[in-house]
């Protein structure tokens, strides 16, 4: 296909898809949208549709119509998240907007930035709590210091949100541009029409990072021995250590259409998939965690009687709930535990924590 065959096809697909925008502004696109998401069995009042439409920034409100995948994703592409935990974050925002703070975090919410995602945690929280019949408010106390209060019960707890950012992940952009380099070697040396000409695909998992010339040597060594490679066995890859490929057939294809135009999406179709063990950054969410409880000392100097708790959501429970556990020494006394969210979400609390600022606590880390 010709480049301007391409550019014009690309162009197409760009008209055919802003043909298809939704706009939650316009009162006919909130009723039609608000049967949609009944058919997808999300509960949403219209009169927090109503609410989100007179109050969250335009990437909240002008999406591509019909969902994809039950994402929501907005015309700007800035906005792309699951579709319940958009609805999920209207709903939030519509019961609690009555709470002290909340405009503060709808106007975070449109925020071109990770701090959007952020707020998205903070009032997933926020939202638990309020439900489960207790008083909230976002930073009390002002800036520098806690995310929310707690009260009830006779008491009040201070908690700090700290979120993994992926962007912050030295070692993400590395693997990103060792993945790209590899790509592009696999193309320039022809295995991807290699591989598209026998319907087989191929998978590289590598143990680490490398420079750029690296790449060129991992696929040189691929290209000596595919030929003679067996599908479905995995074969070692010296040129980096400890890393491995495979390959295999490609299945049926997997595809949905938007606006006649055939998008594949599943990975496994793929020529060519690059893959890295993952290891988590323990020294940033260390950072995170002391930055946290510097926050909470910052309760103390205005409410010398503070109590509080950090919600950390990170990749790798287990690990990250040991470096928590070694380093809790290097927090705040009056910070009472480390809620860990993740695949395995756990608990570090000091020992003389009460069982029922315990049970406080240990409700930001249910999923």
């Amino acid at each position: 296909m010709s480049p301007q065959l391409q550019a014009a096809n690309r162009l197409r697909t760009i008209v055919a898809w802003l043909e298809n925008v939704l706009d939650l502004r316009r009162t006919e696109e909130r009723e039609a949208f608000s049967a949609f998401l009944t058919a997808q069995g999300i509960a949403l009042e219209p009169a927090a549709v109503e609410f989100a439409a007179s109050n969250l920034h335009d990437d909240w409100l002008v999406g591509i119509w019909p969902i994809v995948l039950n994402l929501w994703s907005s015309v700007s592409g800035k906005r792309v998240i699951p579709l319940s935990a958009w609805a999920e974050t209207l709903a939030s925002i519509y019961e609690m907007r009555e709470v002290a703070g909340i405009q503060e975090q709808i106007r975070r919410l449109g925020i071109d930035s990770h701090e959007a995602l952020d707020t998205v945690l903070v009032i997933k929280l926020a939202i638990k709590y309020h439900r489960a019949g207790y008083g909230v408010a976002f930073e009390p106390n002002g800036e520098g210091c806690s995310d929310l209060s707690i009260d009830g019960r006779g008491f009040r707890l201070y908690c700090e949100v700290k979120r993994e950012n992926p962007m912050e992940h030295q070692r993400l952009k590395s693997v990103q541009r060792a993945s790209q380099a590899v790509l592009n070697s696999a193309r320039e040396r022809e295995i991807v029409r290699w591989l598209e000409d026998r319907d087989l695909r191929l998978e590289i998992r590598f143990s680490r990072s490398f420079a750029n010339n690296v790449a060129e040597a991992v696929i040189r060594e691929i290209k000596d021995r595919i030929g003679d490679s067996e599908v479905n066995r995995e074969e070692n890859l010296p040129s980096v250590a400890g890393s491995r490929w495979i390959v295999l057939r490609r299945s049926g294809q997997i595809e949905i259409k938007q606006s006649n135009v055939p998008v594949q999406i599943a990975t496994h179709n793929m020529p060519v998939v690059v893959a890295f063990d993952r290891k988590p950054n323990l020294q940033a969410l260390l950072r995170r965690a002391r930055k946290a409880g510097r926050q909470l000392e910052n309760d103390r100097a205005k409410d010398p009687q503070a109590l509080g708790f950090i919600v950390l959501e990170t990749s790798h429970g287990e690990l990250a709930r040991d470096a928590i556990t070694e380093n809790f020494g290097y927090l705040p006394s009056n910070c009472i535990a480390v809620v860990v969210r993740s695949d395995v979400s756990t608990m570090v609390a000091r020992e003389d924590t009460s069982g029922e600022h315990f049970g406080i606590a240990s409700i930001a880390g249910t999923l």
